[in-house]
């Protein structure tokens, strides 16, 4: 479980493995399409959040392809 972890924050760490602005992603961007991330940067990503103490074990990045599904995945809470 990720309780402590917010959706907020989670957008924020992909923000800045982006490097851009937390306000420039929405919970529909695709990671591929719109966020312009390959596989290898997916996977990156997942490495970050498990460094900071994320649980990603019930992540299928197979079937995870928005922001949205990914926040869905990680079980986190809104605020």
């Amino acid at each position: 479980m990720n309780e402590e972890i917010t959706k907020k924050t989670i957008i924020g760490y992909l923000a800045d493995h982006l490097g851009v602005e937390p306000d420039d992603i929405k919970l529909e961007d695709q990671f591929s399409e719109l966020l312009h991330m390959n596989a290898a940067q997916i996977i990156d990503f997942m490495k970050a959040l498990e460094g900071k103490g994320v649980d990603v074990s019930d992540v299928e990045l197979e079937t995870t392809k928005t922001v949205g599904e990914l926040l869905d995945a990680l079980n986190v809470t809104e605020e």
